[in-house]
Formats: structure tokens, C-alpha cells, sequence
């Protein structure tokens, strides 16, 4: 049995690229004393609120790598219905394919990790590992990527429901 821990991250702001809340910031910090004192490798996301995520849950890692497998700056803006990419730039969702185009990569990845890595990505990518589960932001998954079981540690908010604000 492999088992790794899956961070989405916390409450965000609606723009470009966004970074964290303030609450998202307590959010983050709220999630610390679960996760492993000790990591062999944390796996990040690119995005700004990935980034922020990772600083704030100060966790030491022997090392760390960042991918746009894991999490992309792109944001989905309140509605629901449109992105907003990093540039700025807005887009229909029903146009944007990104998590489903990394679907199997974030997958596969997650399945070569050793045990206790760490994961900071999005409830989007946790969504594709199971399709129904609803996941929460600003919460902690164990993920067995033997069995692909998946169980939530903790949240440190409330389920803000389906694509909502999330990709």
C-alpha cells in the first residue's frame, strides 16, 4: 500500500492567476498538524494559490517539485461558467479541457510517489480520481493509489459544492 496525502488549496480570490483569502491563509495554516512532520517529496501546483498553499503549510520535504499536472493559474470565476487564464484572457469552460486532458497524467503520477509525499493541487484534479466524490477546498485526502481509495483527513472549510469555484 502507497499512501499520499492530497492538499487542495484553500479559499482563493476571483482574478487572474488569484492568490489566497485572508481566509485562505488561516485556512492553509489550519491544516498543518495533519500531515506528515516529514515528507520525502512534495508535489505543487503552479498557480499562485498552489505556491501560497505550500509556503504557509511549511512543511519540510527532502524535496520539491512543481507541475501544471498538479495545478494550473487558471481560475474558474463565480458562476461557473467562464475561466479566466493566467494572461487574464476569458474563455467558455465548456471550451477549456485541462483537468480532463491531465486527468490520467495526474493518475499516473500520483502512483510512482513514495509513501507520506504530499500533494498541493486542486478539487478538480481530486474530482478525476473519483467521480463522485465532491471534494472540498481547503482540505486534507489520503489517497491509497493501490486501491485508488480516497479519504478526507480534514477540511478547514465548508464544502463549497460542484464547480463552484474550481477547476
Amino acid at each position: 500500500m502507497s499512501l499520499i496525502y492530497l492538499v487542495t488549496h484553500p479559499e482563493k480570490m476571483s482574478q487572474p492567476d488569484p492568490p489566497l483569502t485572508p481566509r485562505g491563509e488561516k485556512q492553509a495554516i489550519a491544516l498543518r498538524d495533519c500531515l506528515p512532520k516529514k515528507s520525502p517529496l512534495v508535489l505543487c501546483g503552479t498557480g499562485r494559490r498552489h505556491l501560497v498553499t505550500l509556503r504557509l503549510l511549511n512543511i519540510d520535504a527532502a524535496r520539491t517539485e512543481f507541475s501544471d499536472t498538479i495545478g494550473v493559474p487558471h481560475s474558474l470565476l463565480p458562476g461557473g461558467k467562464t475561466v479566466v487564464l493566467a494572461c487574464g484572457e476569458h474563455i467558455s469552460k465548456a471550451f477549456y479541457t485541462s483537468v480532463q486532458d491531465r486527468a490520467d497524467a495526474f493518475r499516473a503520477r500520483l502512483t510512482a510517489l513514495p509513501d507520506d509525499s504530499i500533494v498541493i493541487t486542486s478539487r478538480g484534479n481530486v474530482r478525476s480520481l473519483d467521480g463522485a466524490a465532491d471534494p472540498t477546498e481547503a482540505a486534507v485526502y489520503q489517497f491509497d493509489t493501490v486501491t485508488g481509495h480516497l479519504q478526507l483527513v480534514r477540511a478547514a472549510s465548508d464544502n463549497i459544492g460542484e464547480g463552484k469555484q474550481e477547476l
